[in-house]
């Protein structure tokens, strides 16, 4: 079977619910990246799915070295906060449209 590979830009509170929820025992995710301005959030997402995927503060630079198939971009929910371009800004030039699938939540 093959996995797809998936990485997250943002790593707080969702993605924990997420990965509470069945996502970490998905049969075919492959865990390949875990993004987070704050590293340790990071390694506490990459923890809960026992160590999988490679911890980043950079988004472009996980997009680059982890190559996923796809992309959950879960940014903060106050709609009056901006995501820095070492977040999500800017991550997703036109070349790379038909590279990834990402998927978008805001609450």
């Amino acid at each position: 079977m093959d996995k797809i590979k998936l990485a997250f830009i943002g790593s707080g509170g969702i993605v924990r619910s997420h990965l509470e929820h069945g996502l970490k025992d998905f049969e075919d995710v492959e865990f390949v990246g875990w993004c987070d301005l704050v590293e340790e959030t990071a390694v506490a997402r990459r923890e809960q799915v026992g160590g999988r995927g490679e911890v980043y503060t950079d988004a472009r630079r996980m997009l680059d070295e982890a190559r996923p198939d796809a992309v959950y971009i879960m940014l903060p929910p106050s709609p009056t906060e901006r995501p820095s371009s070492s977040s999500s800004s800017g991550v997703c030039p036109s070349s790379w449209r038909n590279r990834w699938r990402l998927i978008c939540r805001r609450r």
